[in-house]
Protein backbone atom coordinates (compact mmCIF):
# COMPACT_ATOMS: atom_id res chain seq x y z
CA UNK A 1 0.00 0.00 0.00
CA UNK A 2 0.98 3.66 -0.81
CA UNK A 3 3.30 4.82 2.45
CA UNK A 4 0.84 8.53 1.77
CA UNK A 5 -2.13 6.44 1.59
CA UNK A 6 -1.94 4.24 4.68
CA UNK A 7 -0.72 7.53 6.48
CA UNK A 8 -4.22 9.26 5.69
CA UNK A 9 -6.28 6.42 6.81
CA UNK A 10 -4.42 5.59 9.85
CA UNK A 11 -5.10 9.37 10.89
CA UNK A 12 -8.96 8.94 10.24
CA UNK A 13 -9.16 5.61 12.02
CA UNK A 14 -7.16 7.37 15.24
CA UNK A 15 -9.35 10.53 14.89
CA UNK A 16 -12.60 8.18 14.86
CA UNK A 17 -13.51 8.18 11.88
CA UNK A 18 -14.81 5.58 8.75
CA UNK A 19 -12.66 4.27 6.21
CA UNK A 20 -13.45 2.10 3.10
CA UNK A 21 -10.54 -0.08 2.34
CA UNK A 22 -9.25 -3.19 0.26
CA UNK A 23 -9.65 -6.66 1.89
CA UNK A 24 -9.18 -10.55 0.65
CA UNK A 25 -12.56 -10.34 -1.05
CA UNK A 26 -14.12 -7.20 -1.63
CA UNK A 27 -14.19 -3.58 0.17
CA UNK A 28 -14.47 -3.56 3.90
CA UNK A 29 -15.60 -0.84 6.18
CA UNK A 30 -13.53 -0.03 8.90
CA UNK A 31 -13.10 1.85 12.41
CA UNK A 32 -11.52 1.63 15.79
CA UNK A 33 -13.82 -0.76 17.40
CA UNK A 34 -12.70 0.98 21.03
CA UNK A 35 -14.70 4.20 19.10
CA UNK A 36 -18.17 3.18 19.43
CA UNK A 37 -20.14 6.66 17.69
CA UNK A 38 -17.82 5.15 14.63
CA UNK A 39 -19.26 1.90 14.82
CA UNK A 40 -22.84 2.79 15.02
CA UNK A 41 -22.06 4.93 12.04
CA UNK A 42 -20.77 1.77 9.90
CA UNK A 43 -24.38 0.31 11.02
CA UNK A 44 -25.95 3.21 10.26
CA UNK A 45 -23.83 3.18 6.38
CA UNK A 46 -24.77 -0.20 6.06
CA UNK A 47 -28.37 -0.03 7.18
CA UNK A 48 -27.30 -2.96 9.42
CA UNK A 49 -29.22 -4.20 12.98
CA UNK A 50 -26.64 -4.17 15.59
CA UNK A 51 -27.45 -7.47 16.91
CA UNK A 52 -25.74 -9.59 14.25
CA UNK A 53 -22.26 -8.27 15.35
CA UNK A 54 -19.33 -7.48 13.36
CA UNK A 55 -15.95 -8.79 12.63
CA UNK A 56 -12.93 -7.56 13.86
CA UNK A 57 -9.33 -8.20 12.29
CA UNK A 58 -6.06 -8.38 14.05
CA UNK A 59 -2.72 -8.68 13.31
CA UNK A 60 -2.99 -11.40 15.82
CA UNK A 61 -4.26 -13.24 18.67
CA UNK A 62 -2.54 -11.08 20.78
CA UNK A 63 -3.80 -7.96 19.04
CA UNK A 64 -7.58 -8.75 19.06
CA UNK A 65 -7.34 -10.78 23.21
CA UNK A 66 -8.86 -7.19 24.45
CA UNK A 67 -11.81 -8.57 22.62
CA UNK A 68 -11.72 -12.02 22.17
CA UNK A 69 -11.32 -14.61 25.46
CA UNK A 70 -9.03 -16.85 23.78
CA UNK A 71 -8.32 -18.47 27.48
CA UNK A 72 -12.06 -19.71 27.21
CA UNK A 73 -11.11 -22.05 24.43
CA UNK A 74 -9.61 -25.51 24.83
CA UNK A 75 -6.44 -26.21 23.57
CA UNK A 76 -7.23 -28.30 20.35
CA UNK A 77 -9.68 -24.92 19.94
CA UNK A 78 -6.99 -22.78 20.12
CA UNK A 79 -4.84 -24.81 17.93
CA UNK A 80 -7.54 -25.73 15.19
CA UNK A 81 -8.05 -21.23 14.88
CA UNK A 82 -4.51 -20.74 15.13
CA UNK A 83 -3.16 -23.26 12.16
CA UNK A 84 -6.14 -21.49 10.12
CA UNK A 85 -4.02 -17.95 10.99
CA UNK A 86 -3.20 -15.71 9.20
CA UNK A 87 -6.09 -16.06 6.31
CA UNK A 88 -9.26 -16.17 5.94
CA UNK A 89 -10.96 -17.77 8.38
CA UNK A 90 -13.11 -15.90 11.06
CA UNK A 91 -13.61 -17.32 14.05
CA UNK A 92 -16.68 -16.98 16.78
CA UNK A 93 -15.05 -16.79 20.10
CA UNK A 94 -16.22 -16.03 23.76
CA UNK A 95 -16.14 -12.37 23.85
CA UNK A 96 -14.23 -10.77 26.63
CA UNK A 97 -16.54 -9.72 29.39
CA UNK A 98 -17.52 -5.70 28.37
CA UNK A 99 -17.38 -5.74 24.92
CA UNK A 100 -20.09 -3.49 23.41
CA UNK A 101 -23.03 -5.49 21.92
CA UNK A 102 -22.43 -3.08 19.03
CA UNK A 103 -19.43 -5.28 18.32
CA UNK A 104 -21.05 -8.60 19.12
CA UNK A 105 -24.53 -7.80 18.65
CA UNK A 106 -26.68 -10.03 20.89
CA UNK A 107 -24.28 -13.02 20.73
CA UNK A 108 -22.19 -14.23 24.11
CA UNK A 109 -19.16 -14.44 21.31
CA UNK A 110 -17.20 -12.42 18.40
CA UNK A 111 -16.30 -12.89 14.90
CA UNK A 112 -12.29 -12.77 15.00
CA UNK A 113 -9.96 -12.81 12.43
CA UNK A 114 -6.07 -12.62 11.36
CA UNK A 115 -5.97 -11.41 7.77
CA UNK A 116 -3.21 -12.59 5.51
CA UNK A 117 -4.03 -10.01 2.45
CA UNK A 118 -0.34 -6.97 3.10
CA UNK A 119 -2.73 -4.01 2.94
CA UNK A 120 -4.93 -5.17 5.69
CA UNK A 121 -1.80 -5.97 7.93
CA UNK A 122 -0.08 -2.89 6.89
CA UNK A 123 -3.55 -0.64 8.29
CA UNK A 124 -3.60 -3.44 11.85
CA UNK A 125 0.12 -3.20 12.39
CA UNK A 126 0.38 1.09 12.08
CA UNK A 127 -2.73 1.31 13.80
CA UNK A 128 -1.61 -1.11 16.71
CA UNK A 129 -4.70 -2.07 17.54
CA UNK A 130 -7.80 -4.52 15.70
CA UNK A 131 -10.31 -2.87 13.10
CA UNK A 132 -13.66 -3.48 12.51
CA UNK A 133 -14.15 -5.20 9.53
CA UNK A 134 -17.53 -5.33 7.48
CA UNK A 135 -18.59 -5.58 3.73
CA UNK A 136 -18.87 -1.97 2.54
CA UNK A 137 -22.24 -2.48 0.84
CA UNK A 138 -25.64 -1.78 2.13
CA UNK A 139 -27.34 -4.73 3.96
CA UNK A 140 -28.38 -7.33 1.50
CA UNK A 141 -26.75 -5.88 -1.65
CA UNK A 142 -23.70 -7.27 -3.41
CA UNK A 143 -19.95 -6.70 -2.15
CA UNK A 144 -18.23 -3.49 -3.55
CA UNK A 145 -14.68 -4.62 -5.14
CA UNK A 146 -13.73 -1.48 -6.59
CA UNK A 147 -12.61 1.97 -5.12
CA UNK A 148 -14.83 3.81 -7.48
CA UNK A 149 -17.49 1.59 -6.31
CA UNK A 150 -17.53 2.90 -2.38
CA UNK A 151 -17.45 6.00 -3.57
CA UNK A 152 -20.05 6.10 -6.05
CA UNK A 153 -22.18 4.13 -3.33
CA UNK A 154 -21.57 5.51 0.18
CA UNK A 155 -18.88 8.43 -0.76
CA UNK A 156 -20.27 11.05 1.03
CA UNK A 157 -21.07 8.66 3.99
CA UNK A 158 -17.29 7.85 4.58
CA UNK A 159 -14.33 9.45 5.94
CA UNK A 160 -11.82 8.19 3.32
CA UNK A 161 -11.69 5.55 0.83
CA UNK A 162 -7.93 3.66 0.47
CA UNK A 163 -7.66 3.64 -3.24
CA UNK A 164 -6.04 0.35 -3.60
CA UNK A 165 -6.96 -3.13 -5.28
CA UNK A 166 -8.75 -6.09 -3.63
CA UNK A 167 -6.79 -9.30 -3.22
CA UNK A 168 -9.34 -11.37 -5.35
CA UNK A 169 -10.25 -13.90 -3.27
CA UNK A 170 -13.59 -15.01 -4.71
CA UNK A 171 -15.41 -15.77 -1.53
CA UNK A 172 -15.39 -13.64 1.63
CA UNK A 173 -13.86 -15.64 4.61
CA UNK A 174 -15.43 -18.80 6.78
CA UNK A 175 -17.30 -18.06 9.60
CA UNK A 176 -16.57 -20.77 12.14
CA UNK A 177 -18.05 -21.29 15.95
CA UNK A 178 -14.44 -22.72 17.32
CA UNK A 179 -16.05 -24.05 20.52
CA UNK A 180 -18.20 -26.16 17.84
CA UNK A 181 -16.38 -26.37 14.75
CA UNK A 182 -19.60 -25.55 13.27
CA UNK A 183 -19.05 -23.75 10.19
CA UNK A 184 -21.87 -20.89 9.20
CA UNK A 185 -20.44 -19.19 6.26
Amino acid sequence: MNPAILKDALKVLSGGGVIAYPTEHCFGLGCDPSQLDAVQRILTIKQRAADQGLILIGLDEQQLSGYANFEALTQEQRERLRASWPGASTWLVPAVEDVSPLIRGVHQTIAVRVPSFAPCRALLSDLARPLVSTSANRHGEPALLRASDVVKSLGDELDYVVDAPVGGASQPSTITDARSGLQLR
